[in-house]
């Protein structure tokens, strides 16, 4: 079966169910690039039951060639071993590696540095942030 999913702004993509199961086993999904408008492919197949779910364990995206290199499209293959269902996970897996964390530090203070200048200033209309529009 073949469902057309259409989105108040953007282009429609449309996605194909297997008649027999109904696993969803095709995408075409549109995105906008610097050529116009690019329709990828997303094959998903391989089924196995994780859980009581039914999980593709390959899935093949197919990006067409577009501009002078229209013939030449890429085409990704990502194949999972195992798959896993509602695992623990620490609480730490997604705190940021040190390196990030002093980069953003920095990057806070040296912004900070340059709101002296602009201090009392609302920003938007040039006057002191404490002084008030009145309409008589």
């Amino acid at each position: 079966y073949k469902v057309t999913l259409t989105p108040l702004l953007g282009a429609a993509d449309n996605w194909y169910f297997d008649r027999k199961n109904g696993y969803l086993i095709r995408m075409d999904i549109t995105r906008q690039s610097e050529q116009g408008p690019l329709v990828i492919q997303i094959l998903l197949d391989d089924f196995k039951q994780i859980d009581g779910i039914w999980v593709p364990f390959k899935m093949v995206r197919v990006v067409p060639g577009q501009g002078p290199q229209a013939g030449a499209g890429v085409t990704y293959t990502y194949t999972w071993e195992s798959i896993e269902q509602n695992t623990e996970i620490a609480a730490d897996r997604f705190d940021l590696p040190d390196a990030v964390k002093e980069a953003r530090d920095k990057a806070a203070k040296d912004k900070g540095k340059g709101k002296d200048k602009d201090k009392g200033k609302d920003k938007g209309k040039g006057k002191p942030a404490d002084e008030k529009e009145s309409k008589e």
